[in-house]
């Protein structure tokens, strides 16, 4: 596979990765790398959309960004959660 041999390479492989090893890893796991990719994609450019929006009712209803900095920490300890949740032994990246 072409990209298995592209990250066992030094240089661009590494560049590459790091812009986008989601959807390496979703190419990788065999997910259907078009509609993984573009899930991703698509979720990633949603949150892009409503985040703002949501932080500026947040702030214009409380009129204090203190609630916006709980938003991102429930966020963020979400995000671990749900990250530690992934079984990569299932799919042989470990």
């Amino acid at each position: 596979m072409e990209i298995q041999r592209r990250l066992s390479q030094p240089g661009d492989a590494q560049h590459v990765q790091r812009f986008s090893g989601s959807a390496l890893v979703a190419a990788l796991c065999m997910l259907g790398t078009a509609y993984a990719c573009g899930t991703m994609n698509f979720c990633g450019n949603m949150a892009g959309v409503i985040v703002p929006i949501l932080i500026g009712l947040i702030v214009q209803f409380t009129g204090s960004y203190f609630l916006v900095l709980i938003f991102f920490v429930v966020m963020a300890m979400l995000l671990a959660i749900f990250s530690s949740l992934i079984d990569y032994r299932e799919r042989g990246l470990v």
